[in-house]
């Protein structure tokens, strides 16, 4: 974890909003890290994890690259306001769907965690380690495994593409206004490890969910069919179709209040984010998690 953060910091910034968001994204890291103090069964498996998950981004970035180069001409045909294409924005949010992973029964993740659980265990060593168990909230444990090994990855990556311009994401990953500056996904992935961390399973899974779904939809939306600009880089339709998409994954999970209530928070926090120097992707899933949270606890 200390690892991380010094990476974090020593990320080349270009502009004084992105050093404020590194220094929160820090500061967060290290609240993460004080809590994971006083849970040493998180520590090992955390740092195979975090190599395990690196080599396997590797792998599939390189993988994803490739493709790219062949398939380039049909991704990048579609130009939208004279700087991207739809489908290259539509390709990038489509791993944002991965989240819903979380919505299959409870049985097959829980099969895929325990297998997973059982191999590190097989390769931890005996002695100073201290092995992982498997607990009736695996699902959290799960999401803080995944979450924090990501961070690691993420932050790794952009270290090498910014500092040292090894560019190791496919051009389709990355948008052109992010060239040169920390991507969205880093700031995602360590919101959602900090919420792992806090939250109970109940908030963090629609926490997770329904913001990042909610962003994803509005920003298809907003760059593809986007008419009516009310903020910079936020369109009516893009708002309109975030909120409607928040409020109809919320339901799944969450009273109709409860979800219209959190999914009308998480729009006005996104157009609210223009105005501040702090990035949105860092902010949405603890917004979220403080919403569920403190809204289902005044509605019982």
């Amino acid at each position: 974890m200390v690892l991380t953060i010094l990476m974090l910091l020593k990320i080349k910034m270009k502009s004084s909003s992105e050093d404020i968001t590194n220094l929160v994204s820090s500061i967060i890291l290290i609240a993460c890290a004080w809590i994971l103090i006083s849970n040493p069964r998180y520590e090992t498996i955390l740092l195979l994890s975090s190599f395990i998950l690196t080599g396997i981004l590797l792998a599939t970035l390189l993988a994803i690259k490739t493709l790219s180069r062949i398939k380039g001409k049909i991704i990048n045909s579609t130009v939208i306001n004279g700087d991207e294409s739809l489908w290259k924005e539509i390709f990038r949010k489509a791993f944002h769907f991965i989240v819903l992973i979380l919505i299959l029964p409870r049985q097959y993740l829980f099969y895929i965690y325990s297998s997973y659980i059982f191999m590190l265990n097989s390769i931890i060593p005996g002695q100073g380690f201290e092995s992982a168990s498997i607990e009736a909230y695996f699902i959290k444990d799960a999401i803080i495994i995944v979450s924090g090994s990501a961070v690691f990855a993420f932050i790794l990556l952009e270290l090498l593409r910014i500092n040292f311009r090894i560019m190791l994401y496919p051009n389709i990953l990355i948008r052109s206004v992010e060239e040169k500056t920390v991507a969205a996904h880093v700031y995602t992935a360590i919101s959602i490890f900090f919420i792992s961390m806090v939250f109970p399973e109940s908030v963090l899974v629609p926490s997770i969910i329904i913001p990042i779904l909610q962003d994803a939809m509005a920003a298809v939306v907003g760059r593809g069919f986007g008419k009516r600009v009310i903020a910079r880089n936020r369109t009516l339709e893009g708002c309109l179709a975030g909120f409607l998409t928040g409020f109809l994954v919320g339901i799944y999970f969450l009273n109709i209040l409860i979800a219209l209530l959190v999914a009308a928070i998480l729009e006005i926090a996104d157009f609210l984010t223009t105005a501040i120097n702090i990035n949105d992707n860092l902010l949405f899933p603890i917004i979220a998690a403080i919403s569920i949270s403190y809204i289902s606890m005044f509605s019982m």
